[in-house]
């Protein structure tokens, strides 16, 4: 008897999820609908090997298209106004959000991709 344990992966329309902090209030982002729901309102599955590839691709693509995403109360480590402290010591403070001061510029390919988001990425 093998001791591994299961592995599982989230659905919805029968699509495997994306967990991500992007969307308030939701755990998982689902790439065929584009709709953002909680871990109380997800199925989970066992995971198969199609299942965990789909999986995989459902990932790389979410996050080709989230890495411009400026979620709300989003701090960057890479950014002197978000983060006043070295990274690891907040001792002097987080500094503020990063869509507060973000360029418009950035908030304008922010605005984008959740726009991309928002409909679904799969075809």
């Amino acid at each position: 008897m093998s001791t591994k344990e299961r592995e599982y992966v989230t659905m919805h329309c029968e699509t495997p999820m994306v967990s991500t902090c992007m969307f308030s209030g939701s755990e998982y982002y689902c790439p065929s609908c584009g709709t953002g729901l909680g871990i109380m309102n997800t199925e989970s599955v066992e995971a198969t090997p199609a299942l965990l590839k789909q999986h995989k691709k459902n990932r790389e693509l979410f996050d080709q298209i989230a890495g411009d995403c400026i979620a709300a109360g989003m701090w960057r480590k890479d950014c002197s106004k978000c983060n006043v402290g070295d990274g690891r010591d907040f001792s002097k403070g987080m500094g503020t959000e990063h869509r507060l001061h973000a360029s418009h510029a950035d908030l304008e390919k922010s605005d984008k991709a959740y726009q991309k988001l928002y409909g679904g990425i799969l075809s």
